[in-house]
This record gives C-alpha cells, structure tokens and sequence, in this order.
C-alpha cells in the first residue's frame, strides 16, 4: 500500500512591513502589525488561513503632542492575530473580458442612479435591466466618470457588462494597539489593496474576528514569515471604519476579545530607538492527507486536518495556472468542471477537452454553478488566490461538503517554483512518477538557461493602470528572477518598498525615473489588455516618448496566455534573452514586438 502524503494546505496569506522584512488573482500575500496588505486567505470549512506576521509593539505614528497635556497616554500593545473583512462600497473591476468603456482599476458605483452594494445585487440590476443602456457611475482613479453602456447577453440569458469584478476581500492582519478608553483599535500599519490593482480599496462597511494562529515561519530579509491559522466567520468581534495607507481602524465590541495585559506609555516618534520587538502569536497545526483508493482514513484524525479520499476524479479547477500542469501529467480526466469558458483556455489540450464535453464550464470562480458542483458529484474545488476577496462563495462550497484548496504558484519567488506545484497536484491524482520526471526535465532546462551570459541590459516589466499609476514586479518576485535567467536585470531590482505584495503601484515619476534608461520594455497583458503599437502605448502617457526602449523599438508586450503556462516557464526565459540579443520573433512562445 503506498505511503498517505501530507502537504500544506495552502501557502501564505498576508504581508508584513517592517523594514527588516522586505516584501502577496488571486493576489500575494500578507499581514501584520506594522505589517503590509492584505491579500487574501479564506478558508471557512474550518476556518483555515495563512498569513504573514511580523509584528511591532505599537503606531508610534498614533502620538500628538496635545496628549501631553493630558498627562501620560497608554495603550496596550497587540502584535494579536486577527481575521478581517471588508467589504468595498461598490465593485472593482478586476480583469476585462469585452467591455470597451470600463477599466481595470475603475469602482463601479451607480447603475442607473442606484447605488451598487454587492456583485449580486449588480448582476440583479443588469437582469432587469435587460438590454436596454444603462447609465454608470465609476470612480477613476481621482475622477468621477459617467457614461452609457448597453449589456450583452449571453447563452445563458445572463446580461453581463464584459468585466471581472469584485466586491469585497478577506485575510489575517494584526492588530497593533488597543485603546481601553475608547475601545478603538489601529492594525496593520498599511491600507488593504486590491491584489490585482494594487488600489486601496474602498470601505463600505467590515469586521474583525477572532483568530487562531496554528504555525509560524521565521521571516528573514527579503523573505517574510508566515503564518497559518483559523479563523470564524459567523462572530465578530468589531467594526471596520476606516481603511488608509497608514493602517486600519475601527472599534471592538467584544472587551473580553482583548487579551488582558498591560497598558503601557506611548511613545513619541523622537524617542524611538532601534531594538529588539516582541512578536505576540499562538501556534498549533492544520494539513491535507490524500488517502489512496481503498484505504481507510488513520484513526484519531486531528479534526484540522482535510482528508481527501481517492480517487479524486471530478474536481472543479478554477485556478487556471494549474490546468497545464494537470495536462503535463496526462490527468485532465481527473478534471471534470472548470470556472474559464473554452474561449478563455490557451492551453490547447484544456480546449479540446471541452470540445470534447470531457470537461464543462460551471461558473467562474465567484459565480460556481452549485447545483451543478453537486450533480457532479465535485470531490475537490481548486481555486485560484481570488477567491480569498469572495471569502461567501469558499464558504459555500465548503458547506456542500467539497474542500477547497488554493493555488498560490503565482506567489513563488523563482519560476521553477510555480511548475514544481505539479508534485502536488500529482499527490492528489496518483501521478507523483509522471510529476517528478516531467519536473526534473524543467528543472534540467532552467539550469541549460543559467549559462545564458549576462548582457548587462537592463529590463522593465510594467503595465499602466487606469489611474495613470504603473504596476511593477517586487525584485524579489519570480518575474525579476526569469530576467536574471535570461542574462538581463530587473531595472527595479533595487526598489526598496515596504510593500510585500508581487505586484506595487507606482507614480510615473518614479517609473520614469528608473526605467527611462532600461534597455528593454516590457508590457505585461496578462491583467491589461495587449497593445499592439506604440502609439497604444503613448496614449496610456505621452511621457513614455522619451524612454530609451521606446526610441530603439525594444518594447514587447507578453501574451494573455502568459500566467496560465505554468508548465512552460523555460520558453518566457528564453523569449526574454532573445529580445536582449536580438533574437528573432518567429522563435519567440509568448513576446510580440511593439511597432
């Protein structure tokens, strides 16, 4: 009888920001107190999360000198996990899929003058609606737009505006400190961003939960730690008032949430030295076990651990960076559901699978067809790190019985790790030989591409956000490091950022500033729609005019099928030294050239 493997179930949930831990669709990953954004973690069959903590003893930030006259002010210092919801007030656009006047970054908030809560109550709008036009109200960046746009109505009868949105998020922070004389509570000491915008989001309303931290991993320099815990949904224990870049605030409801320790005196900012912090965190454990096919379930079964039973045949894939992966194995029989229609697979194996009826859309991944996940009989949904900002619809399918486990390849900080999450979607499937020889021959191509010389040539990989902004790659991201593979370097490869999400806004000052120079552009379409030309990408900002890359036609722009190759990452690397050494389109897999 083979050997019941073991593994995490799932990887990271939050950032944290102090400045001795550097650096999160789905879509990095973390939290803490003085800590960095959330991203997303949602488990709600037991609860279970991940997240990042690093934690400071107190917002010094929080002192005014008019305290002073009050006599000594105290707080009583946290570093206390804690679950947190927020809900936007309206919806984000996230991604676009036809919509030719929304923008990614855009907060959909007026449909026909009505005031747009929740993703339900928007999608019931464009039902009654129909398909006459609707007038919308977004916020765009600073601006407030207004225009008309007309529904389009699908196979289903299901009016749609061709856009990705998102309504709310959820995650595991920290809370910094507590104020007993007003109950008032300061955490994280950074906003929550949207992991695909990097946009602070908007609060309409929100609560914190209680949490139990079940694991912790040492954060070291340029890696942050890690936590992983449960958390409830069905109590709060506070409100959400306030999200800013400095943190988020609210009230708690619950005295006895709060552990009993003492107050002590704020400091003010001048008196702050550097020192050693106390890190306040409860540890125990939570795990998958893959069961083979008839074999029982060991006996005295911690209660946290999820247990899948092969054979594991009708899985819903909503994650869609593990689709190639399943193909590499020969397992898409293994995959019966998926939450990306046929049109949206560029993996051609995927799309003749559906051709086929071997494989069937069942909603996307915030909108699954429940009756369908049970008239299949679904044994597992995978699902990408979105569903974290619909932390309802995980809930949901858990409480249909059907566990949940989210792929975080995308958070890996070198691309061998993402095509390594094989090993353990082969655990689920009985593939673990077919993982480890397909695994060792990409490991065997990426160390060929290590002996690629360095050019010297510097490379800026970006895409404009719909409020102007630039989106780039954290240095320590896998992007930075296929660069470095393919013997160029990472223009940003010295940002410093207390930001530990994979993807950072920035002004187009500050891009300007770094990548004027770069030798290499290149625009990442993977979340923003391609541009085919420079004058595409002059329109997003003149300023783009002046860029070294632009002036000698060395900008690229990826593919959309960029994040969905997993299997494959050799071929981007390869494509990135070509475009450093003059290499020739035709011999490129996923770069075209910006004319």
């Amino acid at each position: 009888m083979s050997a019941l493997p073991v593994f995490n179930g799932h990887i990271a949930a939050v950032f944290a920001k102090n400045n001795a831990v550097t650096g999160d669709r789905s879509g990095a990953a973390r939290f803490a107190p003085c800590c960095e954004r959330v991203i997303d973690l949602y488990e709600t069959r037991k609860k279970r999360w991940l997240s990042f903590l690093f934690s400071c003893l107190l917002a010094f930030s929080l002192i005014t000198p008019a305290w002073a006259a009050e006599g000594e002010r105290t707080l009583i210092p946290l570093g206390k996990a804690v679950g947190i919801k927020l809900f936007a007030g309206g919806a984000l656009v996230v991604s676009l899929e036809g919509s030719d006047t929304l923008k990614v970054g855009d907060l959909l908030l007026k449909v026909n003058d009505t005031r747009v809560q929740s993703t339900e109550q928007l999608q019931a709008l464009l039902q009654k609606n129909g398909s006459m036009p609707v007038s919308m109200q977004v916020r765009r960046g600073e601006r407030l737009v207004t225009f008309t746009d007309t529904p389009q109505c699908g196979s289903d009868g299901v009016y749609r505006l061709g856009a990705w949105i998102r309504d709310s998020m959820a995650g595991i922070g920290t809370l910094t400190y507590y104020d007993p004389q007003t109950a008032s509570y300061g955490a994280l000491g950074h906003g929550i961003t949207d992991m695909d915008t990097a946009q602070l989001m908007s609060l309409s309303s929100g609560s914190i939960m209680e949490t139990t931290v079940k694991a912790v991993k040492k954060g070291l320099k340029g890696e942050p730690g890690e936590l992983r815990g449960d958390f409830t949904v069905q109590r709060d224990v506070g409100t959400l008032t306030a999200n800013t870049n400095g943190g988020i605030f609210g009230k708690v409801a619950d005295a006895g949430f709060i552990d009993e320790t003492q107050a002590i005196p704020v400091a003010a900012a001048w008196e702050v030295k550097c020192g050693p912090a106390t890190i306040l965190a409860t540890v125990n454990g939570g795990d998958f076990l893959v069961v083979p096919e008839g074999a029982a379930v060991p006996a005295k079964m911690d209660s946290s651990v999820t247990v899948l039973q092969q054979p594991l045949d009708k899985i819903y894939l909503a994650a869609t960076s593990a689709m190639s992966l399943f193909a590499a194995v020969d397992a898409l029989d293994h995959i019966r559901l998926t939450g990306t229609r046929e049109s949206g697979w560029y993996i051609d194996a995927a799309v003749e699978a559906m051709q086929r009826g071997d494989i069937e859309f069942a909603g996307k991944y915030s909108e699954p067809d429940y009756e369908r996940l049970i008239d299949e009989e679904c044994d597992l949904a995978i699902e990408s790190t979105m569903i974290y900002h619909t932390p309802k619809v995980k809930e949901m399918i858990e409480d249909l019985g059907i566990p949940v486990l989210v792929d975080r390849s995308s958070y890996e900080q070198h691309p061998l790790g993402r095509t390594e999450w094989i090993k353990l979607y082969a655990a689920l499937v009985g593939k673990d030989a077919e993982a480890a020889e397909f695994f060792d021959q990409q490991a065997a191509i990426i160390t060929q591409l290590e002996g690629f010389e360095n050019t010297g040539k510097t490379v800026a990989f970006f895409f404009v956000n719909s409020d102007g902004s630039i989106v780039i790659r954290k240095p320590t991201d896998y992007i930075p490091k296929m660069i470095e593979l393919a013997g160029g370097r990472y223009a940003f490869e010295n940002f410093v950022t207390d930001q530990t999400n994979t993807s950072i806004s920035v002004t187009m000052e500050t891009f300007y500033g770094t990548a004027v120079d770069a030798d290499v552009l290149i625009y990442n379409a993977s979340i923003d729609a391609p541009i085919s030309s420079i004058n595409e990408l002059l329109a997003k900002d003149a300023l783009f005019a002046d860029f070294k890359a632009v002036q000698e036609g060395n900008v690229w722009c990826t593919g959309k099928s960029f994040y969905q190759a997993t299997d494959i990452v050799g071929e981007m690397i390869r494509d990135i030294h070509l475009a450093l050494t003059g290499g020739a389109e035709s011999d490129m897999t996923f770069l075209t050239r910006v004319s």
